[in-house]
């Protein structure tokens, strides 16, 4: 599962970094609190700005989905007071499978590719990778 937070340049912009740091410590604390029993040794793992990566143990694409919209709808919900302030964070969330070929970077490109369809489609909503079809262009490294 990829995570990424909308919008999270207007946070920086708007409010500073020291408020962007904030905003970043609260949504993975949010996300920490999403697991399932099933799903306790796994933590979400800072890559990137603002992206996070969830690594899923015996997960298939429902269980992701069930996952990646706990995961949304929580950070949804949550409100960060930032000086006089209250910040409504929203994010999109791409999930994908380990298929039988996959290698882990095509894992990641394919959930990598949900989250941009996420947010394509207008952000603050949840897409998995199972019916997207990696074309060449995808397979170059960003």
């Amino acid at each position: 599962v990829v995570v990424d937070i909308d919008n999270f340049k207007h946070v920086n912009d708007n409010y500073g970094h020291a408020a962007g740091d904030e905003v970043l410590k609260q949504v993975a604390k949010q996300i920490n609190t999403c697991y399932r029993d099933s799903d306790a040794a796994y933590r979400a793992y800072r890559y990137g700005g603002e992206e996070f990566v969830i690594i899923l143990n015996n997960t298939d694409n429902e269980g992701s989905v069930v996952v990646g919209e706990r995961i949304r709808k929580s950070v949804e919900a949550l409100k960060i007071s930032i000086e006089d302030s209250t910040l409504k964070i929203t994010v999109s969330v791409g999930a994908a499978s380990l298929l039988t070929d996959d290698s882990m970077s095509r894992l990641f490109q394919r959930a990598d590719k949900a989250l941009y369809k996420a947010k394509h489609q207008g952000r603050n909503r949840m897409v998995c990778a199972k019916t997207l079809k990696l074309e060449p262009e995808d397979m170059l490294i960003k």
